[in-house]
């Protein structure tokens, strides 16, 4: 299929055989139909490609690509560079779409002339509760949703999925080729460069909580790359002369180092204990001047810039 259509889903498949038939299908039941379905085998080593070659030969909406295992950042840039969709979704291969996700943020956003827009997301672990209710626009952002994303503590927007992109607000940023925490990259570009985002309540995505999801999962040391992420955030803000807002990253950024610095401490990892101490160290002064720090944070920071060792024996002895 090498005609434009209106809105590219971009799937990356890894490993998904347990859930990947459910998630096509899904897509394949959309309300919405002037789309296309790019599916990117990642270097699957179970039944994942076949299952996604069948679909391919059923429906010519679907294109299939194959890449070396480069991991879902990779996945995407590839599926990007090959879709032909005025608008873009990206859904992960063991989660479902809500039967009228695509028609539905479609609507919002030509009728808002918005840049993205953003669905609600609702968490399943063996079949998602049905969601018909209306659309109701939530909350409508021109030029100041950059600053809403860094301050709300707000999970939903820091996930590629659960959004509708125009082509041309994303064409140009890319993933980073790493094995964890890309989005946050690529949506500080993103949210930065949208001049109008809207964001609904309706849940219109379906996330799949299972024992390797993010959400759940245990160690996991590639997740400290959210210290790079947010060391990114900020220079992004110093960039732009937001100097309050990149001492508010700086000041998130410290408290990840903390608990990052604890994590690697456990595990033994004294080159990335050391390593993390440092990006702690060199944020210390911008960091505490961040509006957004409790004064438990502050006292926190200030201890475990005292020492390290002393404060977590003693968040350990309070039980936090």
């Amino acid at each position: 299929m090498n005609q434009e259509v209106k809105i590219s889903v971009i799937i990356p498949v890894y490993n998904s055989e347990k859930y990947l038939e459910d998630c096509i299908k899904s897509v394949l039941h959309q309300t919405f139909t002037d789309w296309e379905l790019i599916l990117v085998d990642d270097g699957s080593t179970d039944s994942s490609y076949s299952i996604c070659e069948k679909f391919a030969k059923e429906d010519l909406r679907i294109q299939l690509l194959h890449q070396e295992n480069k991991g879902q950042g990779a996945a995407r840039n590839y599926a990007l560079s090959q879709c032909h969709g005025e608008y873009v979704t990206y859904l992960d291969s063991d989660d479902l779409a809500h039967e009228s996700l695509l028609e539905d943020l479609l609507k919002v956003c030509e009728d808002t002339r918005a840049d993205l827009v953003i669905a609600g997301i609702d968490t399943f672990t063996l079949k998602p509760q049905s969601k018909n209710d209306d659309i109701f626009v939530k909350e409508a952002y021109e030029g100041q949703f950059f600053e809403n994303f860094i301050m709300e503590n707000n999970w939903q927007n820091h996930v590629i999925t659960s959004k509708l992109y125009k082509k041309e607000l994303i064409s140009g940023i890319c993933f980073p080729e790493i094995r964890a925490i890309e989005d946050e990259f690529f949506l500080t570009k993103v949210f930065f460069k949208a001049e109008k985002v809207v964001s609904i309540s309706n849940v219109r995505y379906f996330y799949r909580q299972t024992e390797n999801s993010t959400m759940r999962g245990g160690f996991n040391a590639n997740r400290a790359l959210i210290i790079d992420a947010l060391l990114e955030r900020a220079k992004v803000c110093r960039r732009a002369g937001k100097e309050q807002l990149s001492n508010i990253v700086d000041g998130q950024c410290m408290l990840e180092c903390m608990d990052w610095w604890r994590q690697f401490t456990e595990h033994s990892d004294n080159v990335k204990t050391e390593l993390v101490r440092k990006n702690f160290l060199s944020l210390y002064k911008s960091g505490l001047k961040s509006k957004a720090l409790t004064w438990k944070d502050v006292i926190r920071i200030k201890l475990f810039y005292v020492n390290p060792r002393i404060y977590v024996k003693l968040i350990k002895l309070l039980g936090k």
